[in-house]
């Protein structure tokens, strides 16, 4: 069992260093959408992708040592015990190294979690700002300036022609 245990904390321990470095990223990711690099958002959006990866088989691993210490500490059980109630049931140190990790773990969670949120919500807005660009540009190249009723451009507007600009 004690292989079992140990084997698990080095689970969460790599589980928490990948989450903070997927944080890392998406505070690089975030600074590169203000900048409108895109191709910096595209490494970072292929290193986040790895990252992902690399939790999802983290994750795989740290499920089945849970399903094993399951097994071994209560083998009648229909199903795996969740992570905080089997960690609850273990002897000192284990159970302060195992809640104490899971409680990392959690909150780096949260914080990716919202600094993807953030990064989603930037990503929108420059996307708006693109259609903008756009819709500028097709109501110059077309002639057509002005909004209808509804406040949108007038389909005319919309409809690019072929033009050539030279610097």
């Amino acid at each position: 069992m004690e292989k079992c245990l140990a084997s698990l904390e080095a689970i969460l321990r790599t589980q928490l260093g990948l989450q903070q470095r997927l944080g890392e990223l998406g505070a690089e990711k975030l600074v590169a959408l203000k900048r409108a690099d895109y191709r910096a958002v595209g490494r970072l959006l292929e290193a986040e992708n790895q990252q992902l990866q690399a939790l999802a088989e983290a994750e795989k691993e740290r499920l089945l040592r849970v399903a094993q210490l399951t097994q071994q500490m209560a083998p009648q059980a229909a199903r795996p015990a969740r992570l905080g109630d089997l960690a609850q049931s273990l002897p000192e140190p284990w159970r302060t190294r195992l809640l104490g990790l899971r409680a990392q773990l959690r909150e780096q969670l949260e914080r990716t979690r919202r600094q993807s949120q953030v990064a989603h919500l930037t990503s929108e807005a420059l996307l708006r700002h693109m259609q903008g660009l756009m819709q500028s540009i097709g109501m110059a190249v077309t002639g057509v300036a002005g909004y209808n009723r509804s406040g949108a451009a007038p389909r005319s507007a919309l409809a690019m022609r072929t033009f050539e600009a030279k610097a």
